[in-house]
């Protein structure tokens, strides 16, 4: 029910702000609570993310499907980057491009030069210094022992690829994560360049990395196997051509400079769209232009946010019947589960879902009566009040949150029927 979280929400930003330095730009997306790391290195407070670490698009190219579109930087610069030596001037080109964390930064000084274009290089020479400087982690009254910071992990591949731009580091550490060589520790986001975002590495595909590199340096190949990290990050690779450079656009249509040009402007089309789209979620466009006239611009604003208060209760009534259909339902009749552990997975992955779905479609019914009575909506305190005080069920689910998806990512891992039916679903137009 976040509808009904949204003015405690902004209350808590807000105090928050008030007790932060001024001189830092605090990003009030990000989840709330202080992280402090203990052990050797440095304690780590409150940093701005990098521009454009969320952003995303369509799906690109690249060897095993290992480097997705929506990794990629949104600014041309981030796509063509100067791999230069390893300097002092380099990593001083601004502020941010500077390791806050000393002990990385005496590492990183002498990492190894790698070809960036080929992820299980860049995910080898990643482990390696950021496997040194592993620290235990307190947020929310949590301790995370053996894990590292957002910050942190963009530093070391920011170092590692000779980046110019800290995005392209982000989109190459997306495209590590993907592949899960590390997650977030509450298995929620993806690598963000902040140091209160924490992440730790998968155990299973470390040691599979490990095995391939004792190959590589004359193990014996059989039982090493291979890695799991692989494939080509194509914006890194150099094009074949003599004559193609930063500046002079090459002839070459396969050219990764070409294709990085065709997917801005992709992105930009798609971006147009979007903002299309976000027009017919505005109260002003739902009602007749003359009860938007007659409001003053104070009563316009609020009426503003009390339809996305409506709309956002909608969308999210409707994420959790795709759960119950497309999810819950087919995993329940089918034996993409053992039937000896289907009900326990099913159980601990989604948890009481069900009750949720129950307690905001009530919610969600009641919004809408409200909203049908007149264009313009004086009160819904009254509405919201009676399903504020039965959250029991909301609270339950969030929770547990962290352990269903510690639970799936296990599943995952041994089964690949399921991870087949993830992927299909996933692709599903609704």
């Amino acid at each position: 029910m976040p509808a009904a979280y949204a003015a405690g929400a902004a209350l808590q930003q807000q105090q928050q702000h008030q007790q932060m330095p001024q001189n830092l730009s605090i990003r009030t997306d990000l989840p709330h609570g202080s992280v402090r790391a203990t052990g050797s290195g440095r304690a780590v407070g409150t940093a701005t993310d990098s521009a454009g670490a969320d952003r995303t698009s369509e799906p690109g190219s690249g060897a095993n499907g290992s480097a997705t579109a929506d990794m990629r930087p949104q600014s041309r610069a981030a796509r063509t980057p100067s791999r230069a030596p390893m300097t002092g001037d380099t990593l001083g080109r601004s502020s941010d491009a500077v390791p806050a964390n000393n002990e990385l930064a005496a590492l990183l000084e002498n990492v190894a030069p790698v070809y960036p274009a080929m992820l299980s290089l860049v995910a080898r020479a990643f482990y390696d210094v950021v496997s040194q400087v592993l620290q235990t982690h307190e947020r929310n009254g949590l301790e995370h022992a053996q894990c590292f910071t957002g910050r942190d992990a963009v530093d070391a591949i920011y170092a590692v690829i000779r980046a110019s731009d800290r995005n392209l580091a982000i989109v190459v550490g997306r495209a590590l994560e993907q592949q899960k060589l590390f997650h977030d520790v509450d298995y929620e986001k993806r690598l963000r360049d902040d140091a209160n975002e924490l992440y730790a590495f998968d155990e299973d595909v470390v040691a599979a990395l490990l095995r391939a590199q004792h190959s590589d340096d004359g193990g014996n190949a059989a039982e090493a196997g291979g890695s799991s990290i692989n494939g080509v990050f194509v914006m890194l690779t150099d094009c074949y051509s003599p004559t193609c450079s930063n500046t002079q656009p090459c002839y070459s249509v396969t050219c990764p400079r070409q294709r990085a040009q065709q997917d801005h402007l992709r992105r930009t089309a798609k971006s147009n769209v979007a903002g299309e789209m976000k027009l017919e979620k505005l109260w002003s466009m739902s009602v007749p232009a003359h009860v938007v006239k007659e409001v003053s611009r104070r009563e316009l604003d609020r009426q503003e946010r009390l339809y996305e208060l409506f709309y956002g209760e909608k969308d999210y009534v409707r994420d959790l019947c795709i759960l119950r259909d497309l999810y819950m339902k087919p995993l329940h009749n089918s034996d993409i589960v053992g039937a000896d552990r289907r009900k326990n997975f099913i159980t601990k992955v989604f948890k009481n879902a069900l009750a949720v779905l129950a307690e905001n479609l009530g919610l969600h019914r009641a919004l809408e009566q409200r909203q049908r009575e007149n264009f313009v909506c004086y009160q819904v305190g009254d509405v919201l009040e009676p399903f504020v005080r039965s959250l029991e069920a909301y609270l339950e689910y969030c929770a547990n949150q962290p352990y269903s998806m510690h639970f799936l990512e296990a599943e995952k891992r041994i089964n690949p029927r399921l991870r087949d039916f993830l992927e299909k679903t996933d692709r599903r137009p609704e």
